[in-house]
């Protein structure tokens, strides 16, 4: 369904982000278009949370190649833009991710988990596939970080805190399972095309474009 965003004048030059293309899709045949969309510009990640790297007008393109396809109304699409650390994106994978996986992971961090025992925001996202343990996992998280999206948490606290959370997904988690850590930076990283925007307007600042309908968040 067409929407009738106008999206910004992109810059012309930029070097590409690690980005994440986040949604939930209510019916099947427009997940399967967005999917099908998204196939020429992942480059890992899991069913729903898909790691490219983009340049900032192919961040606008896409998105506004996704709006074409989707319902305002009844699904969520959000891009994440991942800062930058020394080495790479902080990225790590729990507890299935194997090395020589063409997706982020392969730029991770070196440093061990836990990250900086500061107050940070982390995002979370997991692939879980049998049913019990999927609600243990979602139970366990949305009980201590903001559900963005049906597998997509948003988690505010110390290193300690994420090692203590981590802990316990992993005695909930099989070995098929995928569980990924993203640091975040700020939350006005999170870019909302459409969907509920479960975060403040003070943590998110300010609307960059003004919409009935789609919601743009940005700095």
């Amino acid at each position: 369904m067409k929407t009738g965003w106008k999206p910004p004048e992109p810059p012309l030059r930029g070097a590409a982000e690690p980005c994440l293309l986040a949604y939930d899709i209510a019916h099947r045949r427009r997940l399967q278009r967005v999917g099908r969309v998204l196939a020429h510009w992942r480059i890992g990640g899991q069913k729903s949370v898909h790691e490219c790297l983009l340049r900032p007008h192919e961040q606008i393109d896409l998105l506004a190649e996704v709006a074409e396809l989707i319902q305002p109304e009844q699904d969520s699409v959000l891009l994440v833009r991942l800062p930058w650390g020394e080495g790479g994106p902080s990225v790590a994978g729990v507890p299935s991710w194997r090395p020589g996986q063409p997706d982020l992971l392969d730029w991770r961090v070196a440093a061990p988990l836990p990250w900086p025992q500061t107050q940070a925001w982390t995002l979370l996202a997991y692939d879980v596939r049998d049913a019990r343990r999927l609600r243990r996992a979602h139970a366990l998280l949305a009980a201590v970080a903001t559900p963005l999206q049906r597998s997509l948490f948003l988690h505010f606290g110390a290193g300690a805190e994420l090692a203590s959370l981590l802990v316990r997904m992993t005695k909930i988690l099989g070995d098929e399972d995928d569980l990924r850590l993203y640091r975040l930076g700020h939350p006005r990283r999170l870019w909302w095309l459409c969907g509920g925007i479960p975060l403040s307007d003070a943590e998110l600042g300010p609307p960059r474009i003004p919409s009935d309908t789609l919601i743009w968040y940005g700095p």
